[in-house]
């Protein structure tokens, strides 16, 4: 079976160091910031018993990195990616400087445990996974007049996120053609990888996946077919906070965009190119660190203007209808440097987004460089 896995490019490149080239989670890297803690070893228990125990040489590599829990976390992987027939994992961005591996892989079904992610959100969140209005209103009900039995039947209701062939109404599961599936395995074996891309974060995905489009620049340059400006900007309230709004200001004509139905205000939202094949396609955009100097103050040692290649594309009233209201400052680089190399990039593949619907409440939420 065909999955796909969003990873960080440290627990790739630890995999293959590994005498038995298997990737694994890392206690070093765990996050369970969830409503309900221990919710991996939950998903660990369900894996032990409805798949398997855990291998001895899986158990041992996580005691050595310092896991103290009984079990391991487990591999997280995605069967269905979006529901019905948008399957595979299309890398979404979430602040310009991120860096991490796409993975696709060929697995045998019988050493994954699939559920259904939207059930799960239920359980991380710990809440029930109620079935109907009706169940829903009692269980509020029992929230306050039995505790006691209200937290007995959601520990119960949990397993409910495993019937990934569910045929009954559909309210927190889904029927196994529209639901998005996620799975766990103990360890994802390196060899059954078939497929690694480095994912470079620009932009911050906000459509829905089939407002997306992924195209491969192999027989021209970025610059060939597409003219873009660049800016930067904060989303308030959001981490990771920066991005580099990206956006297309015209297509070439029967060029490679147009052809995938690309217009003008679409967004670019990453760049990916074989992590084995080649090298980091954007060496001037600096690794993002959480919580780094440019995430939580403004620097007065930044660069100065925001960027266009085609500033004159556009009329006066158009660059002053779209000139921020806000200022700020303290990018690593500057917007322009990103932008000219990434028009002269080939050999990689980007995905651009459809301009989200306007919001009026978006209205402040951005500040620009």
């Amino acid at each position: 079976m065909k999955v796909w896995t969003m990873q960080h490019i440290a627990a790739y490149e630890a995999a293959k160091k590994f005498p038995d080239r298997m990737l694994r989670a890392s206690p070093a890297h765990l996050e369970d910031d969830f409503v309900l803690k221990g919710s991996y070893q939950i998903m660990a228990q369900q894996l032990a018993l409805r798949v398997g125990p855990c291998p001895e040489d899986c158990l041992a590599s996580w005691r050595e990195r310092g896991g103290t829990s009984d079990l391991p976390s487990p591999v997280w992987v995605w069967q269905n990616a979006y529901g019905g027939d948008k399957k595979e994992k299309q890398p979404e961005s979430y602040g310009a400087g991120l860096r991490s591996v796409l993975l696709e892989a060929e697995l045998p079904a019988e050493l994954m445990l699939p559920s259904q992610f939207g059930a799960w959100g239920s359980v991380i969140n710990d809440w029930p996974i109620v079935l109907n209005d009706e169940e829903y209103e009692e269980m509020n009900e029992l929230k306050t007049s039995d505790p006691e039995a209200w937290t007995r039947r959601k520990d119960e209701s949990r397993l409910l996120a495993f019937q990934v062939d569910w045929e009954g109404e559909e309210w927190t599961l889904e029927h196994r053609d529209t639901c998005i599936i996620q799975a766990v395995l103990w360890q994802l074996p390196f060899d059954a990888i078939t497929k690694a891309q480095r994912v470079v974060d620009l932009g911050c995905s906000d459509g829905e996946p089939n407002e997306f489009v992924k195209i491969t620049y192999d027989v021209c340059t970025i610059g060939d077919d597409l003219k873009l400006s660049a800016v930067w900007r904060r989303k308030k309230q959001h981490t990771p906070s920066r991005s580099l709004w990206i956006r297309v200001l015209s297509t070439s004509a029967g060029g490679l965009a147009e052809s995938r139905g690309v217009d003008r205000d679409w967004e670019l939202l990453t760049i990916l190119n074989d992590i084995e094949a080649a090298e980091d396609p954007l060496p001037r955009l600096p690794e993002y660190v959480k919580d780094d100097k440019f995430d939580t103050e403004i620097s007065s040692s930044s660069s100065s203007s925001s960027s266009s290649i085609d500033k004159g594309s556009e009329s006066g009233d158009m660059e002053k209808e779209r000139r921020p209201k806000k200022e700020v400052r303290g990018f690593p680089v500057a917007a322009e440097d990103v932008l000219e190399d990434i028009l002269k990039l080939r050999d990689v593949v980007v995905v651009l987004q459809k301009p989200p619907k306007p919001d009026s409440d978006d209205e402040d939420m951005y500040e620009y460089e």
